[in-house]
């Protein structure tokens, strides 16, 4: 992991995963000295909330499968309360999520090296509305140099005529057709999306 050069949210989705998905035993407070460790060691952006409202927020907008052909995916719904949670608000901008929806996805093999995919091509967003497709190009964040992992961003508009989350929409998901095997990935948020009220509190300010 050394080798990562990581995102904002890169530690803590780390930790994350090893304590909710892998089974790890590691309380909160041991999760908070631990990214800590690793965000002064391995320098990112600083939040100023705790670990449990990182946590909440993280859970809003973090889905993930274990994968398909030992393929690990996490993706994230890059919202402003998410960005604002880790300490990345400039981000807001040069996302321009006011006009997208963007996502973070991050892609993991344990076995092997892992190509990059050409994202455009096989991974679009849906509701009851239909579906659309991304809005080119898709961005490469990083990737580690044993080539086990990389990190990239896609977005969509939000906005006119094919526009898909408008007012009254329940839900809406993300699509990634076939990676690691023939089955589609689909990541679904119910809306509206639940935020910790700390995190509710800075959204109004702004």
């Amino acid at each position: 992991m050394i080798t990562a050069v990581l995102s904002p949210a890169g530690w803590f989705q780390v930790v994350e995963r090893m304590r909710v998905k892998e089974g790890v035993n590691i309380s909160g407070g041991e999760a908070d000295i631990i990214i800590k460790y690793l965000e002064e060691t391995y320098p990112t952006t600083k939040s100023t909330y705790s670990f449990d409202v990182r946590k909440k927020v993280h859970e809003a907008v973090w889905r993930n499968d274990m994968g398909q052909g030992d393929i690990y995916l996490d993706v994230i719904y890059a919202t402003p309360e998410y960005l604002s949670s880790i300490g990345a608000e400039y981000l807001i901008d040069e996302y321009d999520l006011e006009n997208y929806h963007v996502y973070i996805i991050s892609f993991t093999v344990h076995e092997g090296e892992l190509d990059l995919f050409d994202l455009d091509k096989i991974v679009y967003m849906r509701s009851d509305l239909g579906k659309i497709a991304t809005t080119p190009p898709w961005r490469l964040r990083f990737q580690t140099a044993d080539k086990h992992h990389f990190e990239a961003l896609v977005k969509f508009r939000k906005k006119g005529d094919d526009a898909i989350v408008k007012s009254g929409i329940k839900w809406f998901e993300l699509v990634i057709q076939g990676i690691g095997g023939p089955d589609d990935r689909v990541y679904r948020w119910n809306l509206p999306i639940v935020y910790p009220p700390e995190i509710e509190k800075v959204s109004m300010a702004n």
